[in-house]
């Protein structure tokens, strides 16, 4: 029974990488017979990884990223799911991202009530230069 779940699991894993490596070809807008020209796979076989039909050895993944003209590493950058710790370099990003956006915003609204006070100032001063004008020609 342990042996089906962990099958059932290999396959999400396999279907996972097998459409990181549709990304992958459709980002380099190379051809299967291209990308089996670049590495030293058969381009049926790396139909069948694009697939999950296939377990992936880790010569396979280094031959593919050849092949994609990729970093080893980038082969392996799809979701995992919920069973794996994050990331932490990925969460200091996020957060570093986050708070970049977040400074961005208050820039942006900080310049813009810079604008409306300026405004409100100058109407003000206009305001005030036209009182001065009516209390002198009251004066007069």
């Amino acid at each position: 029974m342990t042996e089906r779940k962990e099958e059932k699991v290999d396959n999400q894993y396999l279907k996972r990488f097998g459409t990181r490596l549709k990304e992958l070809k459709k980002e380099s807008g190379l051809s299967y017979r291209k990308i089996a020209t670049n590495c030293d796979i058969d381009y049926a076989n790396i139909k069948m990884y694009e697939k999950g039909e296939t377990n992936v050895r880790l010569l396979t993944i280094a031959e593919l990223a050849k092949g994609y003209g990729k970093h080893p590493k980038k082969m392996l950058e799809f979701d995992w799911g919920d069973e794996y710790p994050q990331d932490e370099e990925e969460i200091s990003k996020e957060r570093v991202a986050q708070q970049e956006a977040y400074i961005e915003r208050m820039e942006a609204e900080s310049e813009s009530r810079a604008v409306e006070y300026s405004n409100i100032i100058s109407g003000l001063e206009k305001q005030s230069a036209e009182k001065e004008k009516e209390i002198k020609r009251l004066q007069k």
